[in-house]
């Protein structure tokens, strides 16, 4: 059988390229439907063959491997990481571009992630099969070894191998156990290099009308050196070897021990100890030379190399005694309670001298103070920044006033040579871009740069742009991009040196949490430089004009020559948003108390005092307490991060509001602002991952100014994802398969597979209820944003409309979405959210803005008809302006 499914994996590619090449086609996706379909339904029933085939062949060794995996907590979670990795590499988490990680396009990546995934697979079966001798050593009888054999033995080897493997020794068996349960896994593994339909890469492929190769050739190369390295350490037995010769260098064994290690031993905790041995080298030699370690660990292999740390940590555990379990457990406790204990265990580039030390922060939580320590000197106290602030309406009117000043400039700056045009009312524009990591980004970019290409002087005409997320990395770009780093995209408008290839800002991300945020950072009782701040850099080798800091870029823009940028992320611990901008936005932050019906602040602070007298000393509080020490304040909706850190904008670079603006739980770690009490930034999108809120706010302040001094406004919406049908239509199946008039055979082989699966699904049905409240509370977030939004801009487009004397055309708001929908309705839709984008989906976007010939079933040709309309609105305010 196994000669069978390997004439298959052989046959397949070679008649699929045959087949290709006698059509005229030159890679898959070229095909018309029916020949797509055709040849897609071929793959799979290659594959259900295969399927079959291999289950025939090793089905009989499942029992046995899962015996070994739900016989410990060890087993458990190295099956479960297994299938994580499997999955992964099959599609699994295809949303936050997860596949990516292995399926690269970059082939040496893909090799080495192809290398980790088949030494990860070695590697849980070796730690199975260790934990399973080790527990049993005293009694073999209950080894998992005499069911193995006996399953061996039924699975019609030649006599001669059955024979050697009855008198295998110890470390005979484990070659055994490695080489029989490792071939289905291998099989499992050059599957999707073999047969383009398993492949997510291939997915993108189609879905963009390029067509990958048939055989990915570095994907079974990754595994043939991975099977080859095991293969190389399990004969030579290495880890034994090691170890002897490590007994040899203490004068515990005689010189050449190492050389004459005898068959029939085998020490798993000297192995266990080894293995522990070898990855701490690993890491030290990360250290030593951090470059070549980032190239030879991608993505895809630090992840194996994480999730392997986790089970051999807990399958050495299962093999120790309840002491050493306790001490072990009570110093991880230990450890992490010294890291839980600090205030400010993440740090803001550019700042670390305002932050106090470990010491003192562990001063301050012994001696239990609520406020500010003494010795916390360069930390900002929130209350007393508070306190020191404008009384009243002052802030807020200083900054409307500084705003407007700031319009007029940029007003002014319309001028010709001899200086402002009198009269000149130039169109005011207004960007907000959405969240979606690398998605958002590179949309972002690509929508600013057609239109910035297409339309004379457009980056002047912009004053404002607002957002969430990845979508504030491609506004970042856009104010800094001109002769500071890579060109802006946009299709035939786009700048030459734009770049062609996306930024893998993953891998750095992903190397940085096994090498250092994992594993030793996390348990270090003191700040550490993290993932966050790689990200950072990365971005900067991008393009080093994001950074700057704001200060560099400041002159430029109080001159009205680039766009003001404001970036919101939101402060975790009191949900107030963080406005980090050099506009001053007081008014915006504060909301105040005019509309409510309040009581005489006097009398109740005159009464409060009396109360106050009859109390002891030690128990009087202040009216503060109370609320009673801003009578004229509602609410504090934001914080200015400017205002709390007015004489430090040379220090803040554009880049770490990029970052603070775009913390992606887990993914990207929290900055905690050295302030006191400590703020957590998280990710704007929580609050509004649109920008249209904010955006809105401030056209609202400045529309009398708006009326009078500009020919109109236009509200630019990017949206990195599709969304407008489903906020328009009461159903969710939008973009539902269409139906099929006739069952094929592998529909039919498909639904008895996943007969199983469905069953348990209604099964489990009963306890939707139990979720409905959270999927109620996720779902409100995220559409209330749509409707609040479209509310507001509504309530503009009425403004507007009063102070210019019913003119309905001068505010207007055009939405660019980011639609990858391919022409093929059985093709997979392609949406990541990560920081990792395949080329082909990134050519995608960027051709997102461009015109496209009418039978081409995709959104895109509605964006290029609202560029077109927005021309067209342009055109005629200027014209009424004149």
């Amino acid at each position: 059988m196994l000669g069978l499914i390997v004439a298959l994996l052989i046959l397949t590619p070679s008649s699929l390229s045959v087949w290709w090449w006698a059509t005229g086609i030159q890679a898959p996706g070229g095909e018309s439907d029916s020949t797509s379909a055709m040849t897609d339904g071929y793959q799979k029933t290659v594959v259900v063959l295969v399927v079959a085939l291999a289950i025939a062949a090793f089905g009989r060794f499942v029992p046995v491997l899962w015996s070994l995996c739900q016989s410990s907590l060890s087993g458990l979670l190295i099956a479960a990481q297994v299938g994580l990795v499997y999955w992964i590499i099959y599609g699994g988490l295809s949303g936050v571009g997860m596949p990516g990680l292995f399926w690269h396009f970059d082939p040496s990546v893909r090799l080495r992630a192809a290398v980790g995934a088949t030494l990860f697979t070695y590697w849980m079966l070796y730690l199975l099969f260790l934990r399973d001798y080790e527990v049993h050593r005293r009694d073999p009888e209950n080894q998992s070894w005499p069911r193995f054999f006996e399953e061996l033995k039924s699975a019609g080897l030649p006599v001669q191998l059955i024979a050697r493997a009855s008198q295998a020794d110890p470390i005979g068996r484990l070659q055994w156990v490695l080489a029989v349960a490792g071939l289905p896994a291998l099989l499992a593994l050059a599957l999707p290099a073999t047969i383009p339909a398993l492949r997510p890469g291939a997915g993108l492929a189609l879905a963009a009308n390029a067509g990958p190769a048939v055989v990915d050739w570095a994907w079974l190369g990754g595994i043939a050196i991975g099977a080859a390295v095991t293969a190389v350490l399990a004969y030579s037995r290495a880890a034994t070897r090691v170890h002897e010769a490590w007994r040899v260098v203490t004068r515990r064994a005689p010189f050449g021990s190492a050389w004459r290690v005898e068959r029939d031993r085998l020490d798993p905790h000297a192995n266990m100890k080894n293995l522990v041995i070898v990855l701490t080298v690993v890491f030290v030699l990360s250290y030593y030379d951090e470059a070549s370690s980032r190239w030879l660990f991608p993505a895809a292999f630090s992840m194996c190399i994480v999730l392997g740390v986790l089970a051999t940590a807990l399958t050495w555990l299962g093999t120790r005694s309840w002491g050493v379990r306790l001490a072990v457990g009570l110093t991880l406790f230990a450890l992490l309670a010294a890291g839980g204990a600090l205030d400010y265990e993440v740090r803001l580039r550019g700042f670390e001298d305002l932050y106090p030390s470990s010491f003192q922060q562990y001063r301050r939580r012994l001696a239990s103070v609520e406020s500010k320590p003494p010795w916390y000197h360069g930390v900002k106290d929130l209350q007393e920044a508070q306190r020191a602030e404008p009384p009243g309406d002052a802030a807020e009117q200083a900054a409307q006033e500084r705003r407007t000043e700031l319009l007029e400039r940029w007003r002014d700056s319309f001028g010709g040579p001899t200086g402002p045009t009198e009269g000149r009312r130039p169109i005011l524009v207004v960007v907000a871009t959405s969240g979606g990591a690398s998605r958002a980004a590179a949309w972002t970019e690509s929508v600013l740069g057609h239109l910035a290409g297409a339309m004379d002087d457009f980056r002047h005409h912009v004053r404002l742009i607002t957002g969430a997320s990845g979508g504030m990395l491609g506004a970042a770009r856009f104010i800094t991009s001109p002769g500071r780093g890579r060109g802006m995209p946009g299709g035939p408008h786009g700048d030459p040196d734009a770049l062609t290839i996306p930024p893998d800002y993953l891998t750095p991300i992903a190397w940085q949490i096994a090498f250092r945020d994992f594993f030793p950072n996390a348990l270090l009782p003191f700040a550490m430089p993290n993932r966050g701040d790689v990200l950072e850099r990365a971005w900067a080798q991008i393009d080093r004009g994001i950074d700057r800091t704001f200060e560099d870029f400041r002159a430029e823009e109080e001159a009205g020559m680039i766009p003001s940028i404001v970036f919101s992320p939101m402060m975790s611990e009191d949900g107030r948003r963080l406005l980090i901008s050099n506009l001053p936005l007081a008014d915006l932050a504060f909301n105040d108390d005019r509309a409510l019906l309040v009581e005489d602040r006097a009398k109740l602070e005159e009464a409060f005092r009396e109360a106050q007298l009859k109390l002891p000393a030690a128990d009087r509080r202040e009216p503060d307490d109370y609320g009673l020490e801003y009578p004229s304040r509602a609410s504090v909706s934001a914080v200015e991060f400017f205002r709390l850190f007015e004489t430090h904008r040379d220090r803040l670079r554009l880049a770490s509001a990029v970052r603070m603006s775009a913390t992606f739980p887990y993914v990207t770690s929290s900055v905690v602002l050295p302030t006191y009490p400590p703020r957590h930034v998280v990710d704007a999108g929580y609050y509004d991952n649109y920008g249209v809120n904010l955006a809105g706010a401030w056209i609202s302040t400045h529309a009398p100014w708006l009326a009078r001094k500009t020919a109109g406004v236009l509200f630019i919406q990017i949206r990195a994802f599709p969304n407008e049908a489903r906020l328009k239509k009461l159903d969710r199946n939008v973009l539902a398969s269409p139906s099929q008039e006739s069952m094929s055979i592998w529909r039919m082989c498909e639904t008895a597979l996943t007969a199983v699966p469905n069953v348990v699904g209604l099964a489990f049905g009963g306890l939707q209820a139990l979720a409905i409240p959270f999927e109620g509370i996720a779902q409100a977030r995220d559409s209330s944003m749509y409707f609040r939004n479209d509310a507001q801009l509504n309530g503009l487009h009425e403004t507007f409309r009063r102070l210019t004397g019913d003119d309905h055309d001068f505010f207007r708001t055009v939405v660019f979405t980011c639609d990858t929908t391919p022409s093929d309705p059985t093709a997979p839709n392609v949406e990541t959210l990560n920081w990792y984008l395949d080329p082909i989906e990134f050519r995608g976007i960027q051709r997102n803005m461009e015109d496209v010939s009418a039978n081409r079933r995709t959104g895109r040709l509605r964006n290029h008809l609202r560029f077109e309309k927005l021309l067209e609105w342009w055109r005629s305010r200027e014209k009424a302006a004149r």
